[in-house]
């Protein structure tokens, strides 16, 4: 995490720092790094993948939040 600190400007750090603070378990820090993934890289389809599988995990899930991050 201390390399993403040093660059906040990299979407594919912040997307990795997402994927292993969701695998940790740490939900709510994987959202702000998949967010700042989507607005560093908003043609990368990856982050709106991984939020829309986070908004899916809630209880009970944000469906329409998931459907509408995936619309073409």
């Amino acid at each position: 995490m201390a390399r993403r600190a040093e660059a906040p400007d990299d979407a594919a750090l912040a997307y990795e720092a997402g994927e292993l603070l969701f695998h940790l378990g740490e939900l709510a820090r994987a959202r702000v790094e998949f967010e700042a993934t989507a607005a560093l890289a908003p043609n990368d389809p990856r982050p709106f993948v991984a939020l829309a599988a986070l908004d899916l995990s809630e209880r009970p899930p944000a469906l329409e939040r998931a459907a509408a991050r995936l619309a073409p």
